[in-house]
């Protein structure tokens, strides 16, 4: 099914910085309206979830991640998979695994279970920098946008 042209942003000249501009159009649209979050496709779901956990990660942790925005856990590892490759999916399914076979849905729950974990947390925080560091996941995910840019942009510049 094709995306709603009004979910799709501006397309850029260039693949470079097309992941970025995607999610903020995404988040931007979210913001608006948090029922568009249903009405996005697939592509758009997977960057917004992994980019999602890129930026809790570097604003506040893993812990930020789990408290406020980890309601999705199987999302964001496939995503990093497809995005970002086999190191980043390894971290982001290690990571989710912290919490348990049966991934909490509820907020409160995933907080009772965090508090015990803080040096686990902190490790895979040191972790996810590395990586971070180490691969080239702007790169990727532009390369992935673009490769998929009919999901994400309207028309495409002459």
């Amino acid at each position: 099914m094709p995306v709603d042209p009004r979910l799709k942003a501006p397309c850029p000249a260039t693949s470079n910085g097309s992941a970025w501009s995607a999610f903020e159009f995404i988040v931007d649209l979210v913001l608006a309206d948090p029922t568009n979050r249903t009405r996005l496709s697939n592509s758009q779901r997977d960057l917004l979830a992994f980019f999602e956990l890129r930026q809790a990660i570097n604003s506040g942790g893993l812990d930020s991640y789990f408290r406020y925005h980890g309601e999705d856990g199987d999302r964001v590892a496939a995503a990093a998979l497809a995005i970002a490759g086999p190191n980043l999916h390894q971290f982001c399914s290690d990571a989710v695994a912290l919490l348990g076979s049966s991934y909490p849905e509820d907020p409160s729950e995933r907080e009772s279970r965090l508090e015990p974990m803080e040096d686990q947390l902190d490790d895979l925080d040191r972790r996810y920098y590395e990586l971070e560091a180490e691969e080239t996941v702007d790169d990727d995910a532009d390369t992935w946008v673009w490769e998929r840019r009919a999901d994400f942009f309207g028309d495409s510049p002459a």
